[in-house]
């Protein structure tokens, strides 16, 4: 069976959210500081990264710090969807090698280790909500 053929979980060898894996609520950090929020997990395809603070694996809906293509400027707080993730897959052909492609899928951080935002993201994903409590607004 070539990659092509395989799902996602089948290629990378692993699925980036276990069923059985608890995260906290959404809306359950609502109350936390933004530097205090537990950052719980993180996803990256090429350049861009994804920070998961809350989760509904129900709905495979996310809430966390997403920064896409080491964009700063407009990496921000918000909801993305687990599920999306998980099937997001890029497959380049490989012209010099007939019938080989070569796929990216989304990987999961499998060091990561649960920390507080201004820990682990930007200065800038936290520092200018200094002292508010609730999710980011942009």
């Amino acid at each position: 069976m070539n990659e092509l053929s395989m799902s996602n979980h089948e290629v990378r060898g692993y699925r980036l959210v276990e069923q059985n894996e608890t995260f906290p609520d959404l809306y359950s950090t609502e109350e936390v500081e933004v530097g205090d929020k537990q950052v719980v997990a993180r996803f990256f395809f090429t350049n861009s990264s994804w920070w998961l603070v809350e989760a509904d694996l129900s709905t495979g809906v996310a809430f966390g710090y997403v920064m896409l293509h080491d964009n700063l400027v407009d990496a921000e707080w918000g909801y993305f969807s687990l599920n999306e993730l998980e099937d997001l897959r890029i497959v380049r052909p490989q012209p010099e090698e007939e019938g080989l492609s070569f796929v990216w899928l989304v990987e999961r951080d499998k060091e990561w280790v649960s920390a507080p935002a201004r820990e682990v993201l930007p200065m800038e994903a936290w520092s200018r909500f200094e002292g508010l409590v609730g999710e980011p607004e942009e």
